[in-house]
């Protein structure tokens, strides 16, 4: 069986109104031309910002305990 690639193009179309990007061909209509207004996000807390932003690949070990823990917990026959 092929399989068959479908390009979807950049994601490089911006609402006038909110700025979400889309893709040239997708027909979401994110904000409704305006009429929806999200309140701005809030800081992460520390914790939390601390892991998104760390650079000495706590992120890698994070991952690897999961599959660690994943393993420890499936039988084999």
């Amino acid at each position: 069986m092929e399989h068959q690639i479908h390009y979807t193009g950049a994601m490089d179309v911006r609402c006038q109104f909110c700025g979400a990007l889309r893709f040239q061909r997708e027909q979401l209509n994110c904000c409704h031309n305006g009429k929806v207004s999200l309140p701005p996000l809030q800081e992460y807390p520390e914790n939390l910002r601390l892991l998104f932003d760390a650079d000495d690949g706590r992120q890698h070990d994070d991952h690897e305990h999961n599959d660690h823990q994943s393993l420890a917990s499936s039988k084999v026959l």
